[in-house]
Formats: C-alpha cells, sequence, structure tokens
C-alpha cells in the first residue's frame, strides 16, 4: 500500500504537531513543507514560530571591528538565553563554529546558521528538555538539524529550484538556486543522496555608531555654561598657586560621552555555498551503514565609506548632560578622518561522519558513530586579508597643523539621529569632504594617515566518538553508552596594529602636507591624496534611515568615494618598498629620528624600519604573538536512560529519565607578553606605539567533572489533554573566548586598554524546571502552557580594574601607565523564569489557519542602569517575544503572513571601545517588529511557483547603551524580495 505524504504548509505544521505530541522531552519542531523545500530560507527565521525562540540579526563584520547586519537571521536566543549559551547538532553530532556572533571574533560557542541552506533540512528539532543520550543539554537549548538520507524516502527523488533577491536598498537581483537528487537500488538496500545549494545577497546601508559610552567624572570647567578660564589654563594640583577645584573632577555626577561617533555607508554582499552528500548501506536486515558529509561556506563581503573622530575626555568642553548623566552635546578641536574599509570575512565548515546501527536480535541494538567537523574563519591564513582600512583626512596632527575645526558632537534624542556640526576645514562645512575644496591646485587637502591591515584565523576542529546500547523489552526502552569528544580551538591574528611586530599602520600617519603637519625632523607627515583618488560624495538623506531623524544638512555634509586598494597603491609608489631612516642617540639612550627618505614616512612610529617592506597591504601585517590562542578539551561522557510507562489510575504515563557524567580536561595555551614601552607616534599624536616584550609560552591546564540527572514525566489525562513534569540539570561550557591564558595591550590616549581571559572559569549549570499542559483538540490543532523556572549558577562576569604597569612610563603624562584591564570570573547564580503559550488552529478542510505564540520570561537578576559598581551583573537577552502566523493552503495556493515581535532586551556586555571607569558597558537591541509574506502557487503536479517578502515595514535595527538616550547603533536593512520556481520529480 503506497503512503501519501501530505505535504504544504498543512502537511508540515501536522509533523510538528505529531512530533511535539509525541516526544518524551519538550520538543518544538519544524518540518520541511516538501522534499526539498523548507518553510523559510533562513533557518533562525524559522525557528521563531517556536515558542520561546527569537532570532539575533547581528553579524561579524570587520568596519573597524564593529558588528553589522544584513538584516537575515543569524543566531537563536531561546528563553532569553542567546546564542552562547545553546547547542548545535547535525544529525546529533555537536558542530563548531569558528565565527561568533556576538562580536567577539576571538571564538565562542555559538552557531551561525546564516551559512546553510535551509532547503537541504529536513527538520529542525528545538530540545528545551535535555536527552542524556545526545548530549549534555545547553542552559538554553540543543537544536537539532536533521538532514535528509536516501532511505527517508526510498526510490527516485530529484528537486531543483531557482530564484532571484533584491534588497529595496541596494536595487540589483541577486541568483539563488539549489538541487537534491536521491536514489535507492538493489531492493532499497543501496541509497545515495546528493545535494547543493547556492545563494546570494546584495545590500546598500547606512549606519551610525557610538562605538562605546565611557563612564567617568567630568570637571566643572567641562561643563555647559561654564563661564571661567579655560581648564587647559589651570591646575588640579592644590599644592601651586594657580590650583582651582574648578578643574577636578566632580564625583558626583557621573558622566557618558561617546569615545568614537561614526557614520557609515555600507555595501554588502554574501554569497553562500552548501554541499551534501550520503551513502547508506543495508547489506543484511540487521545492519545499516551511513556515511554522510556536508560543506558550508559562507563570504561575506563588505565596502564601508566612514566618518569618525577620536574624543578623548579632556578635550572635551560645553559639555551638555540629559537627567541619566549621557553627554547629549559638547565639543572639541580636533583633525577630520574618514576611512575607506575593505573586509572579506570567510567562515567554512566541513562535517563527515559514519554510523553502524546494528540489531543483535529483536530487544538488542548496537549504535557506533564517529564523526569530525573542522570549521574555519578566514581559512586562507595570513594570505586573507580580512581588513584593509585606508585612514585619510586633514587637520593638525601636531603643532602647527591647519585645517581643524571646533566641531560639536549632538546626541539629540528619542528617534533623532546624533550628528556632527561646525565640521569641516577651519569650519567650513562646504569643503568638508576635503576635495573640491579651491585651496590646493588640485582642490584636494586630503592625507594620508592610519592605515589598518587585520585578519583573524580561526579554526575549531571537533572530533566524536559514540558508542551506544540499546535494550528494549515492551514498554521498557534502556541506553546506555559512552561518547569522547576531542575539541581543538587555535586563533591567530595579523595586523599590523596593536600587537603586531612593525606597527606599520602608522607609518603615513600625519594627514600630509597641505594640513601643514610635520614630525620632529622637519619632514611631512605623511602624503597628499590627489583628487584622481576620488570619486565623488555620498550623501545621507534626512530619511536614509527608516524610523530615526536626521538634521536637513545630514548628520554630516557627505563621505568622499574611494578606493583603499587605490589608496595603498598610490602611497607605495612614494614610499617604494624600503625607506632610510636615519638617527642619532640622546643622552638617555633613545633614538632620535632624522629626515626620512623618502619624505613623508614617519620613521618613529615603526619599531624597526628595516621592516617595512612597501605600502602592499599583503605585507604589511604581521603575526601577534599576544593574540595567539590555542585551547584543546578533551570531554568525556558516560549515559544511561530510560523509558517506560505506567498508569496513575486509568490514566497513561510515560516516564523517561536519564543519567550523564560529563568530565572535561582542558589546556588553555599561548604567548605572554609583557608591556616593556610605550612611544607616541609621531605623526598621530594620540596614538602609542606599544613596545612588548620577547613572548614566552604559557600554559594552563583545568578539568571539571559534572554529573547531570533529567527526568520527564507526561500524563495522559485524555488521549487529547497531556500535563507534562520536566526536571533536570544542564550545563553550558564558558565562551572560548573567555578561556585565554594572557594579556594584551591597546587603546589611545586617555583611553588605555588591557584584555585578559580566565583559563579556570567553570561551566554555566542549570537546575530546570517545567510544567506544561498540551491541549490537542482538534486536527492539526492544539493549546500549549508551559511554565519554566532556571536556576543557573556560574554566570561569567565580565569586570573592569585597574592595571598600573610599573616600570614603565606613559609619555602623555609622565607616570606609570594606568590600563582599564576587562578580564572574566564565574559570578553570581540568577533565576530565570517564564511562561509559553501556543495556539495552532486549524478551520477544517477551508484551508486557512493561524499559529500564535508568545513567551514572557522574567529573572531576579536584571540590569540595575544606576549601579556604578564594575562588578554590575544582569542575565542577557531576556525579552518578551511574541510571533502570529495566518496562512491559507488549498488547491495549490500557499500563503502566509507572520508578524514576529521583541520587546527591548539587554543583548551583551562589551561596547566597542567601552572602557570607562563604571564597569563593562551594556549593549541593548531595541525592540522590533518584522513583518513577512510568502506565498506558492502550483503551476502543475511537478512545478510550482514561489515568492517571499520580508521586513514590510522597512524597520531598521538599532541598539542603546546603558540608558535609553545612548545610542549605539542603527543600522538601515531595507526590504528583501524573492521570486522563484521549485520543480520536483
Amino acid at each position: 500500500m503506497e503512503t501519501v505524504v501530505v505535504t504544504g504548509i498543512r502537511g508540515s505544521l501536522q509533523r510538528n504537531l505529531d512530533i511535539k505530541r509525541d516526544s518524551l522531552g519538550l520538543v518544538d519542531a519544524i518540518t520541511m513543507e516538501d522534499i526539498g523545500k523548507f518553510p523559510d530560507a533562513n533557518l533562525a527565521n524559522a525557528l521563531m514560530r517556536i515558542p520561546g525562540v527569537t532570532m539575533s540579526m547581528t553579524a561579524n563584520s570587520t568596519n573597524n571591528g564593529q558588528a553589522t547586519t544584513t538584516g537575515q537571521g543569524v543566531s537563536i536566543t531561546v528563553r532569553g538565553f542567546g546564542p552562547t549559551y545553546n547547542e548545535t547538532l547535525f544529525d546529533g553530532r555537536f558542530i563548531p563554529s569558528a565565527n561568533s556572533v556576538t562580536g567577539v571574533t576571538t571564538g565562542g560557542r555559538s552557531f551561525d546558521f546564516s551559512g546553510l541552506s535551509a532547503d537541504m533540512v529536513a527538520r529542525l528539532e528545538v530540545l528545551k528538555s535535555p536527552d542524556a543520550a545526545m548530549s549534555a543539554g545547553a542552559i538554553g537549548a540543543s537544536i537539532n538539524v536533521i538532514y535528509p538520507k536516501p532511505f527517508d524516502k526510498p526510490g527516485f527523488t530529484a528537486v531543483a529550484s531557482a530564484s532571484g533577491s533584491i534588497n529595496t536598498d541596494d536595487g540589483r537581483w541577486m541568483p539563488n538556486g539549489n538541487f537534491l537528487i536521491s536514489d535507492t537500488f538493489a531492493g532499497d538496500k543501496i541509497g545515495f543522496l546528493v545535494a547543493g545549494s547556492y545563494s546570494s545577497f546584495q545590500t546598500s546601508q547606512w549606519q551610525v555608531q557610538n562605538w562605546g559610552w565611557n563612564g567617568s567624572y567630568l570637571a566643572p570647567c567641562q561643563m555647559s555654561g561654564y563661564t571661567g578660564p579655560d581648564c587647559s589654563t589651570m591646575s588640579d594640583d592644590a599644592t601651586k598657586a594657580n590650583y582651582d577645584k574648578r578643574a577636578v573632577a566632580d564625583t558626583s555626577k557621573p558622566v557618558w560621552w561617546t569615545q568614537d561617533y561614526a557614520v557609515d555607508w555600507n555595501q554588502i554582499n554574501e554569497e553562500r555555498i552548501n554541499l551534501r552528500a550520503v551513502g547508506q548501506f543495508r547489506p543484511t536486515q540487521a545492519l545499516e551503514i551511513t556515511l554522510d558529509g556536508n560543506f558550508a561556506r559562507d563570504d561575506l563581503m563588505q565596502d564601508s565609506l566612514t566618518y569618525a573622530l577620536w574624543n578623548s575626555v579632556g578635550d572635551m568642553r560645553n559639555v551638555s548632560l540629559s537627567k541619566n548623566g549621557t553627554a547629549m552635546a559638547f565639543t572639541r578641536s580636533g583633525p577630520q578622518d574618514f576611512d575607506d574599509v575593505r573586509s572579506q570575512q570567510i567562515q567554512q565548515t566541513y562535517n563527515w561522519g559514519i554510523n553502524f546501527k546494528y540489531n543483535v536480535n529483536d530487544h538488542v541494538t548496537i549504535i557506533a558513530d564517529y564523526s569530525q567537523a573542522l570549521s574555519a574563519l578566514n581559512p586562507n591564513g595570513r594570505d586573507h586579508l580580512q581588513e584593509v582600512s585606508a585612514g585619510i583626512g586633514y587637520g593638525p596632527s601636531g603643532p602647527g597643523g591647519i585645517y581643524g575645526s571646533a566641531y560639536t558632537v549632538t546626541q539629540a534624542g528619542g528617534h533623532n539621529l546624533p550628528y556632527y556640526s561646525g565640521v569641516g576645514p577651519s569650519g567650513d562645512a562646504s569643503k568638508f569632504t576635503g576635495i573640491n575644496t579651491g585651496l590646493t591646485p588640485d582642490g584636494s587637502i586630503l592625507g594620508s594617515h592610519v592605515m589598518v591591515v587585520n585578519n583573524r584565523n580561526n579554526t575549531y576542529l571537533v572530533n566524536q566518538a559514540r558508542l551506544e546500547g540499546n535494550v528494549e523489552y515492551g514498554d521498557l526502552k534502556i541506553k546506555a553508552g559512552a561518547q569522547y569528544q576531542p575539541n581543538h580551538f587555535i586563533t591567530r591574528s595579523y595586523t599590523d596594529l596593536f600587537g603586531g611586530s612593525n606597527n606599520n599602520w602608522q607609518v603615513v600617519s600625519g594627514y600630509g602636507p597641505d594640513s601643514h603637519n610635520k614630525l620632529d625632523s622637519g619632514s611631512d607627515a605623511g602624503y597628499h591624496l590627489p583628487a584622481s583618488l576620488f570619486h565623488g560624495v555620498k550623501t545621507m538623506k534626512p530619511d536614509s534611515i527608516p524610523g530615526w531623524t536626521a538634521p536637513s544638512g545630514g548628520v554630516i555634509p557627505g563621505l568622499p568615494i574611494t578606493n583603499a586598494y587605490d589608496v595603498y597603491s598610490y602611497l607605495n609608489s612614494k614610499t617604494g618598498t624600503s625607506i632610510t631612516c636615519p638617527y642619532t642617540l640622546d643622552a638617555k639612550g633613545n633614538k632620535v629620528w632624522g629626515f626620512p627618505t623618502p619624505n613623508g614616512v614617519n620613521c618613529g612610529a615603526l619599531t624597526d624600519p628595516a621592516g617595512f617592506h612597501g605600502m602592499i597591504p599583503a605585507l604589511m601585517p604581521d603575526e601577534s604573538k599576544s593574540q595567539y590562542q590555542k585551547l584543546f578539551e578533551d570531554n568525556y561522557a558516560f549515559y544511561v536512560s530510560f523509558a517506560s510507562t505506567a498508569k496513575v489510575g486509568d490514566m497513561p504515563l510515560k516516564i523517561n529519565g536519564g543519567l550523564r557524567w560529563e568530565y572535561t580536561d582542558m589546556t588553555a595555551s599561548g604567548f605572554g607578553t609583557e608591556l616593556k614601552d610605550m612611544v607616541i607616534t609621531p605623526g598621530d599624536l594620540t596614538a602609542y606605539n606599544f613596545i612588548l616584550t620577547t613572548p614566552k609560552d604559557v600554559s594552563v591546564k583545568n578539568t571539571y567533572s559534572y554529573l547531570l540527572p533529567n527526568l520527564d514525566l507526561t500524563l495522559n489525562v485524555t488521549d487529547d489533554f497531556h500535563l507534562r513534569f520536566d526536571g533536570s540539570r544542564t550545563m553550558t561550557r564558558a565562551p572560548i573566548a573567555n578561556l585565554t591564558a594572557t594579556v594584551s595591550y591597546g587603546g589611545r590616549k586617555g583611553s588605555l586598554t588591557a584584555t585578559g581571559g580566565n583559563p579556570n572559569l567553570l561551566p554555566f549549570l542549570s537546575d530546570n524546571l517545567d510544567v506544561a499542559a498540551e491541549w490537542y483538540y482538534a486536527g492539526n490543532s492544539y493549546l500549549s502552557a508551559d511554565v519554566f523556572l532556571k536556576n543557573v549558577s556560574n554566570f561569567v562576569i565580565n569586570g573592569t580594574s585597574t592595571k598600573v604597569v610599573t616600570g614603565v612610563i606613559d609619555p602623555n603624562t609622565g607616570n606609570n601607565p594606568v590600563f582599564t584591564l576587562n578580564s572574566v570570573i564565574n559570578g553570581p547564580s540568577a533565576n530565570v523564569y517564564g511562561l509559553e503559550l501556543a495556539w495552532q488552529h486549524t478551520f477544517g478542510d477551508s484551508g486557512f489557519g493561524y499559529l500564535l505564540n508568545g513567551t514572557i520570561v522574567q529573572s531576579d537578576r536584571p540590569y540595575d542602569a544606576h549601579n556604578l559598581l564594575v562588578s554590575n551583573f544582569a542575565v542577557a537577552g531576556l525579552a518578551d517575544s511574541a510571533n502570529f502566523t495566518v496562512f491559507y493552503d488549498k488547491d495549490g495556493i500557499e500563503l502566509r503572513f507572520a508578524a514576529n515581535w521583541r520587546d527591548t532586551y539587554l543583548d551583551r556586555f562589551g561596547q566597542g571601545q567601552g572602557n570607562g571607569m563604571f564597569g563593562t558597558e551594556p549593549v541593548f537591541v531595541n525592540g522590533n517588529w518584522d513583518l513577512s509574506l510568502s506565498g506558492g502557487y502550483d503551476i502543475t503536479d511537478n512545478l510550482k511557483a514561489y515568492f517571499t517578502a520580508s521586513n514590510l515595514t522597512n524597520n531598521s535595527y538599532s541598539t542603546r547603551g546603558r540608558f535609553a538616550d545612548q545610542v549605539y547603533g542603527v543600522i538601515s536593512l531595507g526590504r528583501s524580495y524573492t521570486a522563484g520556481v521549485h520543480f520536483k520529480l
């Protein structure tokens, strides 16, 4: 008898319901609507239909180290616990992700869903209660990605689709396509499946961002309304005659000010390739062998035109504050800085595995499984350039410089974008972009400044071996097994910035001769950049970022359009591939640089002028020994689980329990360096060349073990009404980036930072309790409610402290340098509790139906914005959320409208350049709605046309700092549309 498989929206929903109803624990699922056709093109977006699951859009791009987003789903949060607290499995096997999606590119444990093709997935399972035989679980949930296999559907199957997508902010159609071919032979004893997909996405967007809200105290002479002598003429030393308390910080009024306010225009292109191959063999009725492999590559390319000015707190004047202490406006004098940043970030993952399933007899089954997975961020190592930034500008970089301006930074509050005023050479906004100024023969006053070249290379290798025995007698099922999983993570950084061996980023700094900047030797500081390198101006309109308002003149007058690689090529024609740097020694043995050859080179910025090989991006970075880190984890597990049935009165009771023992032996190692000296770079008096000691091997070991029990009870009060009780303990290992064994140094004048990890961190532990009710009151319809409580311990606290480096002098202060040390420890416990509600309903055979779910989640450790202690702690990720979907599926026509809402939530601690006095500053994501529409029409039994439309309301993505008036970042996303055809044979 032939089995009829119901496809489409209703068929998928029925399968989702069946999985939820029949599962022993708390499991929600999303299944494919048809072979090779998943409900959403993005897996993270699809998971939002599950109660308690929300999607995050932030991705790591390398625009000056700041995160951006294309508006597509990247990671998920479950019950308020973000990507770090969830684990992702492929067919029950752990899959690493070399790229972190939380803004830390040195390694996390989160998973980036954006690189996976949804149409190659059979179903997604979200396990909110653990399966002891699968893994240690996770604080949030385990997401199991189930891929199709040839024995799932015996016989021949071939599907393919082709589509085009467009983003309204870009206006170009991009191609997408996928295929899947599966067949079985020899009486269904042999099967093969191959599948592949290609997708591309392109967008253009405006982005504004305060790179860090730093907390400190200001002196009265810096405040708006002050009429006395300028701070620079007063002394804060009570032993001096000109002592004036108005120059001493007022510690009764905490103030938060922006370290660097940037305006960017980004062009982003993303390409994804996915491949899958499976072979299955059944040589006897008792033995089944599966060999499979997957490959995924996500290539994210970005070009960013940028304007950003670095602010030093001591230079701020006329500061006006909000009631929260946010600096809503201030003035300061300085040069004008532009960038063109060319970024390319590649994440590549492959995994393969072999599984043996042997039925010893009708009661005993043995499973042996081995797999290997390797994820790499920028896999070409040093040869790959993740960031090539051409820093250019005009204005004073030292005494005697011209074309500076006394500019004002205004944080307008509400949904008004921050903006600059008083900018331009000598305050002339009409000449702001530095081209066509009439001040030089070719009109350009732009000169070279800082040239940053970076690459981060991560590799994350996981091997897994599992041996399991299953015994089944009647209603009793027992599993017992062992698992060994060694994890190897290595990160390397190649840079010409802090930590690199030669400090090449400052070699042509100083804005060039047009700004009259000179080095101590009398030579020019940097090079003039001719007008031929620039190709017009990019202007931001008042409505360029929907939902946010800019002044009529824009947040800035415009951005000069150039190409970073053209700038480097031009500069290389001036410097050549070697330089001559004569010097003499002063009385203390310090080098005093003479006139360089060629003129314009900043010899004093370099650690070793002989290490300069030209302004060729590929030759500028060196490996940063202080940022090399290696983490080896050997994880051992033994587990046993059972499932049985009983009765409470006449009501059937399903019982599922398990116990898993996890043991971890970890070694964190790296190259330790100490700060030996600090030298001001002559072409940029806010920057330092940090001289480090010879690297030494550092290695730290840590071990821990835990017992993780779980118990799941399901009482069938009636056939259609079920009560569930689930109790468990789960664990999530600390983020890899927090386990580093060394300290690195960086920063600028007035903002020195040191960063270190803690290899002795213990994993997060959570004791979980769920009580749920499910009512399956009609076909393809149900109501459910779940109350949950999690007691989580060993939270990792990102704390800051002061690190004074003795034996070294900060040349800007004449004292030992004082760094803000960012480090981590295991901290307090917290309770997280909430309510999940879900309602799925279909109106008989009408084709209409809807899904409605919502989650309310709270904690006894919410964030207190007025707590100024550096150990201020809160549970991140917690936000109420809701999803509503209404659909029609009948007679070959499918339509689906979805609305997703998530309230404002604390995303993380740690801003791009946040290193103030009051601990690690937070980043909040503002609440948002996302509306989408999709549909399809069966042209024939084998051919379907379909479309999707997302972000229908053209919302932007925005974040803030500690208070609502601290805009952190705002990005325009645009609407996206896809149209295509799906063929099935």
